[in-house]
C-alpha cells in the first residue's frame, strides 16, 4: 500500500465522502484502510453533507450501552458502529473508551494475526505497534 495518496484517490474522496462517508468511499478505495480514509477526509476538512443519513447526538440510551457492553469485546468498534448507523464512528469509539470496554484476548489475537498476514502479503515488514481499536478495525474489515 502506498503511503502517498494519488490525485485520483483524493478526487474520489472529495466527491464521495460528502455523499456517505466511509461506507460510500471504501469500495472505491480498496487499497486504503478505514483509518487512512477517515484520517485523509479529516485532514482535507471533508464533512458528510447527505442529510438523509440520521445521526443521533443525544444522550446514550441504556439499550445502546448494553449493546456495546455485549458486542464490543467480541466484534470491535467498526462492527458495532456499522450496527449503530445513527451514531458516528467517533462517538462509538468515545463511548467504548468511557465505558472502559476491552476486546477479548482471542479477538485481539485474531486481529493481530490477521494484520501480520495482511502486511506480509503487501510486503510491509516495518515494525508497528497496534492498539486495541486499530486491531478491532482490521478484524471487522475481514468479517
Amino acid at each position: 500500500m502506498s503511503a502517498h495518496w494519488t490525485s485520483t484517490e483524493d478526487y474520489i474522496l472529495a466527491t464521495e465522502w460528502p455523499k456517505g462517508g466511509l461506507e460510500r468511499c471504501k469500495p472505491m478505495l480498496p487499497r486504503r484502510t478505514d483509518t487512512a480514509i477517515r484520517a485523509r477526509a479529516f485532514d482535507k476538512g471533508l464533512r458528510i453533507t447527505d442529510t438523509s443519513l440520521p445521526v443521533h447526538r443525544g444522550k446514550w440510551t441504556a439499550e445502546e450501552e448494553f449493546f456495546l457492553r455485549l458486542k464490543y469485546p467480541r466484534h470491535g468498534i467498526d462492527w458495532c458502529a456499522a450496527k449503530m448507523p445513527h451514531r458516528t464512528h467517533a462517538s462509538v469509539r468515545v463511548k467504548v473508551s468511557a465505558l472502559g470496554l476491552k476486546l477479548e484476548p482471542d479477538t485481539l489475537q485474531a486481529i493481530r494475526k490477521h494484520q501480520v498476514t495482511e502486511r506480509s502479503e503487501r510486503g510491509d515488514t516495518s515494525p508497528r505497534i497496534v492498539d486495541n481499536h486499530t486491531a478491532a478495525r482490521a478484524l471487522s474489515m475481514r468479517w
